[in-house]
């Protein structure tokens, strides 16, 4: 979660393959199970990815990009593998109230931490240019 925080979407997804792997390798996840999870993750990345780039510079960037991410990585958490290699959908899971519950929360974390972020950036920008003098008054400059 830190690294996506730092690094953005791109970050995190290299970070969650790169634990993927490790768990293929020590045999802990089948080489299919594997690659279906990078898939998924994949897909999520794109969709937060491309979601935060569609919404840039609109009214309310932030909101809309945390609630359609939020919304479309729910969904996409409902595709499942099961042990045979067979891909379904579990509309059961996604009917049920906690499933939007803690979609819920996860959103609500996630505007929390982006909105403190950009708070954070726009305190630091501010003071950088509160301690830059005007061209004007620079001693060398006539």
């Amino acid at each position: 979660m830190a690294i996506g925080v730092a690094g953005g979407p791109w970050a995190a997804f290299a970070a969650q393959t790169l634990l993927t792997m490790g768990e293929v390798a020590e045999g802990d996840m089948s080489l299919k199970q594997g690659a279906f999870q990078v898939g998924m993750n994949l897909a999520t990345t794109g969709l937060t990815f491309g979601v935060g780039s569609y919404f840039q510079g609109s009214a309310g960037e932030l909101l809309k990009t945390q609630l359609t991410s939020t919304a479309g990585s729910t969904l996409l958490s409902g595709v499942d593998l099961s042990p045979h290699g067979v891909l379904s959908y579990d509309t059961k899971r996604m009917t049920d109230d906690k499933t939007w519950l803690n979609a819920g929360k996860s959103f609500a974390i996630n505007y929390a931490a982006a909105s403190a972020g950009g708070l954070q950036e726009g305190i630091r920008r501010q003071h950088l240019r509160a301690a830059t003098p005007p061209p004007h008054s620079l001693p060398f400059q006539q």
